[in-house]
């Protein structure tokens, strides 16, 4: 199936969804990378090589689009590409995190705080991220939930 062009982002830049799997990727012409918010591996690649290195989970799903095989239970974001994948990423994967960051941005601070702690280097960055969020509209807050919870 032929990728869906979501958004140019800039001369050369672009935004692509696979309409099967939900996958999201931008494909940046200038450089010849490509950028998403999951691990992946040529389609000529080996899942099983991968699981058996430990490079990857041994129960890590998998969804094969445009050339490449993604484990979609990772997330990888080193890049502002990286993230707008990652926003606009509509895999299984994704869609429960984002769900899993919403109900904890509709909770109290106090949940709010035990949610995030163990993701957080100490208990005063965790008091700091939680504290920020008073001012935040309710997007902000799920971005910076969504934000805290990668790090693990």
């Amino acid at each position: 199936m032929k990728p869906q062009l979501i958004k140019v982002i800039r001369e050369h830049v672009e935004l692509f969804r696979c309409n099967n799997t939900g996958i999201a990727w931008v494909e940046d012409g200038r450089t010849g990378n490509g950028h998403s918010a999951h691990a992946n591996i040529d389609a000529s690649g080996s899942v099983k090589g991968m699981k058996s290195r430990g490079y990857w989970k041994p129960d890590a799903r998998t969804a094969r689009t445009h050339g490449f095989i993604y484990n979609i239970d990772t997330v990888v974001i080193d890049s502002d590409l990286d993230k707008i994948a990652a926003e606009h990423c509509r895999c299984e994967a994704c869609q429960k995190f984002k769900s899993k960051c919403q109900k904890i941005a509709e909770r109290n601070i106090h949940d709010v705080f035990e949610a995030i702690k163990d993701s957080c280097s100490s208990y005063s960055e965790a008091r700091r991220t939680v504290q920020s969020m008073g001012a935040l509209s309710y997007d902000k807050k799920v971005e910076l939930i969504q934000r805290t919870l990668r790090r693990r």
